[in-house]
């Protein structure tokens, strides 16, 4: 927005020198015939006072000495032209459903290519008064005229996106890119965005990871762990746990770790689970969670060692302060792991039977 802020800045200072000369040329093209009418005298006058207040800067006043004049005038030609003059005051003053009515009334009248100014203000206009829908199709029409624009294609999307139109907005800015535009940092991040809310989190994670390669993006804490998010909403388990690595390089601490081991155990990873767990009760210098160790308990038995898996889930009930959810998940474990060792033990009974 504050990109969109600038570009209008820009387009209202050009638009005060613009007025001026409109200005001028309303005065030279009347009648200097020694004959004229009383109507065509006060229309010159108010002419005259709208001129010399544009040259002060006193906006307000000559847009009331150009609504006078537009009264007097019968020529419709001119009246078309004092419409542009003064529908570009308004909108100097903010008077944007005015601003709307005059310019639109101009620039349906205008045979010619409509200048891109006057688009630039009367797009404006229309989203000072949130017509999203009015504005998206202005700004349509500046990026024919000038498809090369960045600014244009960026101001394109922001404008879909207010409108509630996120997957137009999506399209713009590939289209945009597609043509070597909108490739610096701020639009990598908003093109993520994008394709996040259009639950793309995979494209999402392909352009994250490229603007990070690239160096467009910082490769920091903040930017690796919104990649990371992404490959786990694409449920892409190599490429999250490499992301992983290289947060746990960065930043050595425990919790890189426990979501490593998280990621491994959802993915079934029971070997790859304990080395991660063994590695984080290295690091650490107090013993795991308690939900840790009932996790730490659960990779022992899928790794067939019984033996540690008991001893991991009696010690676990010998904590009087464990959480009664935690005590009966422990319970539950180590009656399964009784369970299946006297299944074992009847039969090996069988097999000595045979």
């Amino acid at each position: 927005m504050k990109r969109l802020h600038t570009t209008f800045a820009s387009s209202r200072k050009g638009s005060i020198c613009l007025l001026l000369a409109a200005g001028l040329c309303l005065l030279a093209t009347l009648t200097q015939a020694d004959t004229l009418s009383h109507r065509e005298v006060k229309r010159h006058h108010a002419l005259n006072r709208a001129q010399a207040a544009l040259e002060q800067g006193a906006y307000p006043k000559a847009l009331q000495h150009y609504l006078v004049a537009q009264k007097l005038t019968q020529d419709e030609s001119a009246d078309l032209h004092l419409r542009y003059v003064i529908g570009q005051l308004q909108c100097q003053i903010q008077q944007w459903n005015e601003c709307i009515q005059n310019l639109t009334a101009w620039l349906n009248a205008e045979a010619r290519q409509a200048p891109q100014h006057a688009l630039q203000m009367l797009s404006y206009a229309h989203i000072a008064t949130e017509h999203w829908t009015d504005a998206i199709t202005i700004q349509q029409t500046l990026i024919q005229t000038e498809p090369g624009n960045a600014s244009l294609w960026r101001q394109l999307a922001w404008l879909q996106q207010k409108a509630g139109r996120e997957h137009a907005a999506l399209t713009s800015y590939r289209l945009a890119r597609a043509h070597g535009l909108l490739m610096d940092a701020e639009d990598d991040q908003r093109l993520v965005w994008l394709l996040i809310k259009q639950r793309l989190p995979y494209y999402a994670g392909i352009e994250l990871e490229a603007s990070l390669t690239a160096g467009r993006l910082p490769m920091n804490l903040n930017n690796l762990q919104w990649l990371l998010s992404c490959w786990q909403q694409a449920r892409e388990t190599d490429r999250s746990l490499a992301i992983l690595d290289r947060l746990q390089a960065m930043e050595p601490d425990g919790k890189w770790l426990l979501k490593k081991s998280e990621i491994q155990i959802h993915a079934g990873r029971w070997q790859d689970a304990d080395a991660s767990l063994q590695a984080l009760a290295q690091l650490s210098e107090s013993p795991l969670p308690a939900h840790w160790q009932l996790q730490q308990g659960i990779i022992q038995t899928y790794l067939d060692r019984p033996q540690q898996a008991r001893a991991i889930f009696r010690a676990l009930l010998a904590h009087s302060n464990l959480d009664k959810s935690l005590r009966e998940q422990t319970h539950s474990w180590l009656s399964y792991l009784e369970v299946a060792s006297d299944d074992c033990k009847v039969y090996k009974h069988l097999c000595t039977q045979i």
